[in-house]
């Protein structure tokens, strides 16, 4: 019996089981089982989140994805479409004069095998597999039709059907492995389409494996059990590098060299009662880019961070209040006398409600009065980023649920009781552009002017 009539027989006999024949390379169906969980669908967006452009990507390396550059040029941001599930990208690496672009984006795809485009025969068969119109995952079949020598590679001409948005996906041989990114049709001709070498990608690919990795996700673990919040920050590969500092107990920065946080809010809610909030910016220090992860903390923290694997965990914990020490039974204090109790002033009981908070503009600013009660005890900062001033009321166990009025610098109050010790109600400002800032007692409160920054 020759091979044919075996691989005949075979499949009649699996379809007269009820079973689909057995695969085989060059089976249809088995280079796409094999490449297309390699395939994504790229979406270029404009400043106000709209998709201005559609193509496709092929998952090279861990997290790392290559496409046409004519797909992302131009993009304020990009994200990627694979299984349901939609991720936000960084353009790592563009070449212009070989229409390629590197891509970076906390995927779980695995990579595809890849195979140098030059080892291609002409009349080979090969596979398109990406988004033609936007239809995820559609192949097509066809043959190599010629390799066309140019820049110590080959560019492929393949008779594989691609249409507009397969810009940037894969063309697959039979046993499933990439030679090469499908990048455009001739207008003018049918049935010429054509693919860019594997070897073209490959430089830009040792340029970003090269790099640090790219933190995806912030992630906040309140542990109540323990008196402690846990903050994770994912990385996606290389171990983060980072420089931490601390100016005081209450807060905390974390820089982040040479990545981008594209990927991750840029302020953070966490609302436990060790940190309230985290903003996040990035900037652009003596040449390097850094990252900033800065934390706003409710109270006095221990703070430790310590990396695991391609993760850095931060970790915030209450400091116990000190126990005050038990008077010695063999040296009892006298009781004072009538005359030192005199002498001796006794502080004002602490305020127990915030009664009311009002915006209003003044002098081409803004006023907030928070109506306190007298002798009010509060402490007051500013978090970089979205301008943000905080106001901690000390010893105060209630508040009003929302401020009245309004002033064009004033963006949003919002206003938080938490139960530390003292109890401490905190009042935050966003501001709709930065502003200096003073707060002062008036009366039966406090007022925060606020004047627009020089």
């Amino acid at each position: 019996m020759t091979r044919a009539a075996a691989l005949l027989f075979a499949a009649c006999a699996a379809a007269a089981a009820g079973q689909a024949p057995p695969a085989t390379p060059g089976d249809a169906s088995t280079v796409f089982a094999t490449a297309s969980p390699s395939v994504v669908v790229v979406l270029a967006l404009d400043a106000a989140g709209t998709v201005t452009g559609q193509g496709s990507g092929v998952v090279v390396a861990p997290g790392l994805v290559v496409t046409n550059r004519h797909v992302v040029q131009g993009a304020t941001s990009v994200r990627l479409q694979q299984a349901g599930r939609t991720r936000t990208a960084h353009v790592l690496e563009q070449h212009a004069t070989h229409d390629l672009a590197l891509l970076r984006a906390p995927l779980k795809a695995p990579p595809a095998s890849i195979r140098a485009s030059k080892e291609l025969a002409v009349g080979e068969r090969v596979f398109a597999i990406g988004a033609p119109q936007g239809l995820e995952l559609s192949i097509s079949d066809g043959l190599v039709a010629q390799l066309r020598p140019e820049a110590g590679s080959v560019r492929i001409q393949t008779t594989a059907a691609i249409s507009p948005g397969s810009s940037g996906g894969g063309l697959f041989d039979e046993r499933g492995a990439l030679v090469g990114i499908t990048s455009y049709s001739a207008l003018r001709g049918q049935n010429l389409n054509f693919a860019l070498p594997t070897e073209w990608f490959e430089p830009l690919l040792r340029s970003a494996q090269g790099r640090a990795a790219v933190p995806t996700r912030v992630l906040m673990r309140p542990e109540r059990r323990t008196g402690a919040t846990r903050i994770v920050i994912e990385g996606d590969g290389a171990p983060l590098r980072y420089a931490w500092r601390s100016s005081d107990a209450r807060g905390a920065v974390l820089e982040l060299e040479d990545v981008d946080a594209s990927a991750v809010d840029t302020h953070v809610d966490v609302g436990s009662a060790e940190v309230e909030h985290v903003l996040v910016e990035t900037l652009e220090q003596d040449g390097r880019q850094v990252t900033r992860f800065e934390f706003c903390l409710m109270a006095p923290m221990r703070q430790r961070v310590y990396p695991e694997g391609a993760n850095l965990n931060l970790v915030f914990e209450r400091v116990p209040p000190v126990a005050a020490a038990n008077p010695s039974p063999a040296a009892s204090p006298e009781p004072p006398s009538p005359a030192s109790s005199a002498a001796t002033p006794t502080a004002p009981p602490a305020p127990g409600r915030l009664a009311a908070v009002q915006v209003e503009t003044e002098d081409g600013g803004a006023a907030v009065w928070l109506a306190t009660g007298p002798g009010a005890a509060f402490r007051d900062f500013v978090l970089r980023g979205p301008e943000r001033i905080v106001i901690d009321l000390l010893g105060f166990t209630a508040a009003v649920r929302a401020a009245t009025g309004a002033a064009a610098i004033v963006e949003r109050v919002r206003i938080a009781r938490h139960s530390l010790t003292p109890p401490v109600v905190r009042v935050v400002l966003d501001l709709a552009r930065p502003a200096l800032h003073t707060v002062s007692a008036e009366g039966d409160g406090l007022r925060v002017r606020l004047t627009p920054a020089p």
